[in-house]
């Protein structure tokens, strides 16, 4: 049952999304209503939830950012080394590397797929898992993708700068803070709080795929196929192993609580991140390579979701 809802909200939704748009019935500009409307409303209100339900959390629970970050710095010199096999110039490289270092570890994928295999458990684990991507990004991230391109037109501050000021990037970002807050100072939550992560999660995951569909585009895909049978190999192979060998170093495989082990690995095996495509735009990378990746990468995790799903309950423990 819980693969056939992962399923139908992942698929479903991008499906949807991208029909609408073959068929003229709805513009692609749409898509970023949809995604302000979840982002800055539902979204934070689900994460608040999910966080402030939680029990109290092991120290080990709480190093998820850190083991965030861990992983994104370990997968650069490994898609170093991939992306060099294919002789790629470097502006080409620089896609492939940022977007092997950064995944799709959001409500889009990583988060909804942790909360279909824990319930608001993993909800709450895989959001706070993604308090380390913003900042990695917009620091890591653009200092990767400087070294790699020729001419950076970019400016990193500017761009944090305006992840701070929007709304859309800063009420997540509130709403971990308001939900680990209320956790901490044992404030009672709501009694219909797991009624109202249990519509709003799958609804918020399903508005972000139709958003997602609304702008899915295949042409670029014929163009870098070697690329993105590569990229696959990175996220879906190397990702995993590297990540439950951190798993196994930051001692998630001895806590009695599986979950942060669980949601470790469906965040290591998440596809490429969009931010990716934006990146490769303002570092002057290889855009219509990014754009590769992140499509060929998303539609192949929807494929493997049942898998990453079935594995993850087995490392928690579920049946």
């Amino acid at each position: 049952m819980d693969t056939i809802r992962t399923m139908a909200v992942i698929l479903g939704g991008l499906m949807t999304g991208y029909c609408l748009r073959k068929s003229g019935w709805v513009a692609e500009r749409h898509g970023n209503t949809v995604n302000r409307f979840a982002l800055v409303f539902i979204q934070p209100l689900v994460i608040c939830l999910a966080l402030w339900m939680m029990e109290r959390l092991q120290w080990r629970a709480l190093m998820l950012p850190l083991y965030g970050i861990t992983l994104i710095v370990a997968m650069w010199p490994v898609a170093s080394v991939l992306g060099r096999s294919l002789r790629l110039d470097r502006p080409a490289l620089g896609s492939f590397v940022t977007g092997s270092m950064f995944s799709n570890v959001g409500f889009t994928y990583g988060t909804f797929i942790a909360y279909v295999a824990l319930g608001p458990t993993g909800a709450a684990l895989g959001s706070l898992y993604c308090v380390s991507f913003m900042p990695t990004f917009f620091t890591l991230g653009f200092t990767v993708g400087k070294r790699y391109s020729h001419d950076s037109g970019g400016s990193l501050w500017r761009a944090l700068g305006r992840q701070f000021a929007d709304a859309q990037t800063r009420n997540p970002v509130l709403g971990i803070i308001a939900g680990l807050a209320l956790n901490v100072l044992r404030v009672p939550p709501p009694s219909s709080g797991a009624a109202i992560i249990d519509v709003a999660m799958p609804a918020t995951t399903a508005a972000y795929l139709l958003a997602i569909g609304l702008g899915l585009h295949l042409s670029a895909v014929k163009l870098y196929w070697r690329e993105c049978l590569l990229a696959h190999v990175s996220k879906f192979v190397l990702s995993p192993i590297v990540g439950l060998g951190l798993a196994a170093a930051f001692g998630y495989f001895a806590l009695a609580d599986k979950g942060p082990l669980a949601v470790a690995f469906i965040q290591s095996a998440a596809p490429v991140a969009i931010m990716t495509v934006m990146l490769a735009e303002v570092s002057d990378l290889n855009p219509k390579l990014a754009g590769a990746l992140w499509i060929t990468t998303n539609v192949a995790a929807v494929l493997l979701a049942p898998a990453i799903l079935l594995a993850a309950r087995a490392l928690a423990g579920l049946s």
